[in-house]
């Protein structure tokens, strides 16, 4: 019986003195977009799960002027745009313009952060924005580029480029994400479009939260509740070691 409840003291001492750990992945994100066939001007709240807030959409037609995406972004490139209002097809986020439902040749959509909580809490746990992942379709394939840019300002100003690739890739849905870090800060507004021929649409956005995760830490109470359970099974186990 003595045996038993030292072991059993000594297995909850354990517990306790447990050491912190971390958890990079708190929680994820996700964009949620209205019904189909849901049309705004000039601007769209996409609905973010898990108390992260919203993202603000803006659609312009005439950001681009090349084929190939420059690196840099100039500012005019969107101040100068033209807004065009926003469509949900099928597919996704697009403009409802002469391509509607797409984001067609020339096209983009701005993507506003100011919404965003950084850091957010979510069932009691805090994280900060450590990835965010833009859910894509290419719908019409052709000989252009699709763009992602990261702006400097939550409606635009001058832009960076994150990732592109070539529209004549086969018809579907793919992803580009950007790993938030000293090398790659979080914008205050990403830019997606097409250079100048063909369409795609945003299907949805994803927002992962990361941080640490600790448990209890140890009160000077529990270790010397683990002395004295070792020091009494020791006791118990010589004392039964005597009678044998």
């Amino acid at each position: 019986m003595k045996t038993n409840i030292a072991i059993a003291a000594l297995f909850t001492a354990g517990v306790f003195l447990t050491p912190a750990h971390a958890s990079s992945v708190l929680f994820t994100a996700t964009s949620t977009l209205p019904a189909t066939g849901t049309t705004w001007y000039p601007t769209a709240t996409l609905s973010l799960s898990d108390n992260a807030g919203s993202i603000t959409a803006y659609g312009f037609d005439g950001v681009f002027s090349t084929t190939t995406p420059p690196t840099s972004l100039p500012s005019s490139a969107v101040s100068s745009a033209t807004p065009e209002p926003l469509d949900v097809g099928t597919y996704g986020l697009g403009l409802k313009s002469n391509d509607t439902p797409y984001i067609g040749p020339t096209d983009a959509v701005l993507l506003d952060f100011a919404s965003v909580n950084n850091p957010a809490t979510y069932e009691g746990q805090m994280g900060s924005i450590s990835q965010v992942t833009f859910n894509l379709r290419l719908d019409i394939n052709g000989s252009s580029d699709w763009t992602v840019y990261g702006m400097s300002g939550a409606t635009g100003g001058s832009g960076t480029l994150i990732d592109s690739g070539p529209m004549w890739a086969t018809v579907g849905t793919f992803s580009v994400t950007e790993t938030i870090g000293a090398n790659s800060p979080l914008y205050s507004s990403y830019l997606i479009g097409v250079t100048s021929d063909c369409a795609l649409t945003i299907e949805s956005v994803d927002i992962q939260y990361s941080g640490t995760t600790t448990q209890q830490t140890p009160e000077p109470g529990t270790f010397v509740m683990a002395g004295i359970a070792m020091l009494g099974l020791g006791v118990t186990l010589k004392k039964r070691n005597r009678k044998v």
